[in-house]
């Protein structure tokens, strides 16, 4: 008889609503497996027996959180009380997971992503050239092809489980995924340096020394450093996209500083003052990004972000929900991006009128939701190129 030992290789390899089937490493001369089930850690075992390694479970609550352990009970039909497997919890509804682009061209992009046990329908929310605005579509298969997009756009997808063998389920989404297309040729540069300066002086400053960001760290007692040092993680994220794509270097990321020696009081407590006055002193081609405390009421609600481009500074505001409405505890990338490159000379697209500033895309205008430096897409950077020439 072989030694006891305990099961191995218990997975979910299917699930339902209401059922799951599971399968194991086969023992070799086990002619019976007894599976033990526990629902929602009610601490009460029920047990069903198998002769083959494997077992489809049914009549579960729909959701219902399961335990699971299989043991042998019978060796060439001998009973035999051996050591149960692993626990296995059931899968819980949980967001699709490895939503990645696996194919793109100028035109078009394919994602993929991991496959849902049982999924029968998938959800894709879909936020075309990265903006808000959103298309809803399906599939039951565990990918997504997108045509119609034009060279260096992008678009942004959440993914999420809609169905389980047929019955529909109402899941959380995957992680947001913004993925751009192949790119065209760069632009031939025109007037683009000219309508920046229009927009923001601190555009004059470049001399071919990239731009340092640095943090203010005058922010309420609450907010860490480590929560200060995480607001300039997207700036180094931009650094490499923008050398990745260029060759040269434009932004870096800086580092935490002090208010500097000589700023007035309450410098940071209203904006039209700040703007006016322009009270932290700071060197060439530096950018401060700042606490303001003040709440800004807009048409479209309190402002969350601001920036100051005559000043070289953009800020992170005080609002009724709390700094940026909800930060820190979110990633602060997308609006980090929409500000900076105010500082560098971009406007609104609904701003814009050929006269002063260049256009952001859509996805930067946009930015709110996104992650890290995705929403400064390729045509972005390209106008950078053109405001801020290599060498100066």
């Amino acid at each position: 008889m072989p030694e006891p030992a305990p099961v191995t290789g218990v997975e979910v390899v299917e699930m339902g609503p209401d059922f799951i089937v599971l399968t194991w490493d086969p023992v070799p001369g086990a002619t019976r497996y007894q599976i033990l089930v526990d629902q929602n850690e009610s601490g009460e075992w029920d047990d069903h027996y198998s002769s083959e390694p494997f077992f489809r479970l049914e009549g579960l609550e729909p959701g219902a959180r399961v335990r699971i352990v299989v043991r042998v009970r019978e060796i060439a039909g001998e009973r035999v009380s051996w050591p149960a497997s692993d626990p296995v919890l059931l899968p819980e509804p949980g967001p699709v997971t490895g939503v990645k682009a696996v194919e793109r061209g100028s035109d078009f992009i394919v994602w993929a992503w991991d496959p849902w046990p049982g999924a029968t329908l998938y959800q894709i929310l879909l936020y075309m050239d990265g903006g808000y605005e959103r298309e809803v579509h399906y599939r039951s298969e565990p990918s997504f092809r997108l045509e119609g997009l034009e060279p260096g756009g992008a678009a942004r997808i959440i993914v999420r489980v809609r169905e389980i063998a047929g019955e529909r389920v109402s899941w959380p989404g995957s992680v947001a995924v913004q993925t751009e297309t192949l790119p065209p040729p760069p632009r031939r540069c025109t007037n683009e340096r000219r309508l920046a300066l229009r927009y923001s002086d601190f555009v004059s400053e470049w001399d071919g020394t990239p731009f340092r960001v640095d943090v203010v760290g005058d922010f309420p007692d609450y907010v860490t450093e480590t929560d200060l040092e995480s607001l300039l993680v997207p700036v180094g994220l931009l650094e490499d996209k923008i050398e990745a794509q260029l060759g040269y270097r434009i932004v870096e990321m800086g580092d935490v500083i002090p208010v500097p020696d000589g700023t007035p009081p309450g410098w940071n407590g209203d904006e039209k003052t700040y703007n006016r006055t322009c009270p932290l002193s700071r060197d060439r081609g530096q950018i401060h990004f700042i606490y303001l405390d003040k709440t800004i009421d807009t048409p479209r609600g309190q402002a969350g972000a601001v920036a100051f481009p005559r000043c070289g500074s953009f800020a992170i505001v005080k609002t009724e929900s709390g700094i940026g409405h909800d930060w820190p505890g979110r990633d602060w990338g997308g609006p980090t991006m929409h500000e900076l490159f105010h500082v560098f000379g971009f406007a609104h697209i609904e701003d814009y009128d050929g006269r002063r500033g260049v256009p952001m895309s859509r996805a930067l205008d946009d930015s709110a939701a996104t992650l890290g430096a995705e929403s400064a897409i390729w045509v972005d950077i390209d106008y950078l190129r053109c405001i801020f020439p290599e060498g100066g």
